[in-house]
């Protein structure tokens, strides 16, 4: 699950309500799959005359995290949900641009990844650096009660039957890549033998 930031909570979008009523966060309905990363940096030291380099170790970091799941839309509660989603995804990808009173000029916010219990994922801290939907051509598409149809035939473009509303596909998959990052404070505060014991993966989110 994707947690919603107070900030977006406070933005009181209708759109988001069944984010909201799923306890404040973005749950993949189905298992998805999840690939992440670690690495460590060596660079090489190629003295003249030698057979094999010397590796000189540099930093650790923690590569993005790819989290994809299938939505299958049966009933209106569920489309509504994959419209929640989206506008969720959509939302963690911009910054406060324009006129937002006191978070005009801030980046997108933080927000915390879990997943399979204590020691896998636990309030992760994350960005989120992209997402993709696929609208497939080979499905049915399921009309909401959401709609913001006026007078103005626009929201009818698009649409299968040409009238005004929202439609989303039966089946999608759904792939989002968030980078974990962590603040300079915490990442000072950081014990190898406390990240080992799982106090650290449990308690603070490192992974």
């Amino acid at each position: 699950s994707i947690s919603i930031p107070p900030v977006i909570k406070g933005l009181q979008s209708d759109l988001l309500s069944p984010l909201i009523e799923s306890g404040e966060r973005m749950i993949f309905p189905f298992t998805p799959s999840v690939i992440f990363s670690h690495s460590a940096s060596y660079s090489s030291m190629q003295p003249v005359h030698t057979n094999y380099p010397f590796y000189n170790y540099q930093n650790s970091a923690v590569d993005a995290i790819t989290v994809s799941g299938d939505f299958f839309i049966e009933t209106n509660d569920d489309a509504e949900y994959w419209v929640a989603a989206v506008t969720f995804l959509r939302t963690l990808t911009k910054m406060f641009y324009g006129d937002n009173g006191p978070n005009t000029g801030n980046p997108p916010p933080i927000v915390k990844f879990n997943g399979y219990g204590e020691y896998v994922f636990k309030n992760v801290p994350c960005v989120v650096t992209s997402f993709n939907v696929d609208l497939p051509q080979d499905v049915d598409y399921i009309k909401t009660n959401l709609s913001g149809a006026t007078s103005i035939g626009a929201d009818r473009a698009g649409s299968p039957d040409g009238t005004p509303g929202t439609w989303v596909p039966a089946q999608s998959l759904m792939a989002v890549t968030l980078q974990p990052i962590y603040s300079r404070s915490h990442v000072e505060q950081f014990s190898l033998s406390d990240f080992v014991s799982g106090n650290l993966i449990s308690t603070r989110g490192f992974i």
